[in-house]
């Protein structure tokens, strides 16, 4: 159960840190054509404060996405 509850906690964390986002202004250069699949592989890393403590959080990702 406590495996699911961080699961749950890194997903509100990254929800929220998206939401303090800022998008950059639309680039002048082309777009990629659209694809009907892609994959890609990367990792993401997080700082957050939690309880008045520093935070990070780290990890790989693999992105497969078919029509």
């Amino acid at each position: 159960m406590a495996i699911a509850r961080n699961h749950v906690f890194t997903i509100g964390a990254l929800c929220a840190l998206s939401a303090c986002a800022t998008l950059a202004p639309p680039s002048a250069q082309q777009v990629a054509p659209y694809r009907e699949a892609i994959e890609l592989s990367g990792r993401l890393s997080v700082n957050y404060e939690r309880d008045g403590k520093n935070e990070s959080l780290s990890g790989k990702f693999n992105w497969r996405q078919s029509a």
